[in-house]
């Protein structure tokens, strides 16, 4: 098998790895706020071996890009407030929409135009948006207008988060390893900050445990990534990456949770999975 097609699979197991611990940590009533806690401080951790090994060093603007991880903080406390009402699959899915942010702001930014396929890609996600819409969330699964609200909120401030980074890359001293520990610092502390009226930061063990692995899940999902991209195209890499997410995840919890998907979601997944795929490859 070919070496990047080895690392692309690597990167999206740990991916939907990362996506199901949320799942996994509501159906086990543990406390969100501890488990994020550490699966900042640990991503954190995880970054600066990362970027050492990578030969990257310290930039001021490293400090100045990383407090976009406000953002990654409110996407992610945005994200847990829906998902223990939304399907794992569909939650998953919505989530991923965040790669028409960079997109949009491209246009504005750079002055690109999207190809027709984009164009494509963006009409398919809306409409898998309506086939995931419901008026009331009393059905498990489906989601209500506040759900959708919620689950917007995240995709695009995940959206704007990404297309920091991607524009921060494309300088001469964009650091990839040094802008995501700077990002889990910044959340980290905005985190303890937002939480302190909970009381004191008292992780059990098996949220400890659960905050490592999402942060392993996607500290490997990065690296298995930027290996990837150096024996496949980009766009063919963050193209399957994303469907392949998409397509595991609820097969996942269709598994491990018993979430079962009705024709009309199945169909929403499937119209977003090309939806991702033909936005991100141009």
């Amino acid at each position: 098998m070919n070496t990047g097609l080895i690392y692309l699979c690597i990167s999206i197991i740990t991916a939907s790895i990362f996506g199901l611990s949320y799942r996994f940590s509501t159906r086990t009533k543990l406390r969100y706020y501890q488990v994020s806690s550490i699966t900042f401080l640990f991503t954190f951790l995880f970054c600066i071996p990362a970027g050492i090994m990578s030969g990257e060093k310290f930039h001021r603007f490293d400090l100045l890009f990383g407090v976009s991880g406000i953002l990654l903080f409110f996407a992610i406390e945005s994200y847990f407030f829906v998902i223990e009402r939304v399907k794992t699959g569909i939650a998953w899915t919505v989530i991923q929409y965040s790669v028409i942010i960079p997109i949009a702001a491209s246009i504005i930014v750079y002055n690109e135009i999207p190809e027709p396929l984009q164009f494509a890609g963006i009409a398919a996600i809306l409409l898998s948006m309506l086939l995931f819409y419901k008026k009331t969330s009393d059905t498990p699964g489906q989601f209500s207008g506040r759900d959708a609200a919620l689950l917007a909120a995240a995709s695009v401030l995940s959206g704007v988060t990404v297309f920091i980074n991607k524009m921060y890359q494309q300088t001469e001293t964009g650091h990839f390893f040094n802008l995501i520990a700077i990002q889990n610092l910044v959340a980290f502390a905005v985190h303890l900050i937002w939480h302190r009226r909970r009381g004191l930061w008292t992780p059990a063990r098996v949220e400890t445990v659960t905050g490592i692995v999402r942060a392993l899940s996607g500290g490997i999902t990065a690296v298995a990534m930027l290996k990837a991209l150096e024996f496949l195209p980009g766009p063919v890499v963050f193209s399957i990456r994303n469907t392949g997410g998409i397509i595991l995840v609820p097969a996942a919890a269709l598994f491990l949770f018993h979430e079962k998907m009705t024709v009309r979601e199945v169909a929403g997944i499937v119209i977003a999975a090309f939806g991702i795929a033909a936005v991100l490859y141009h």
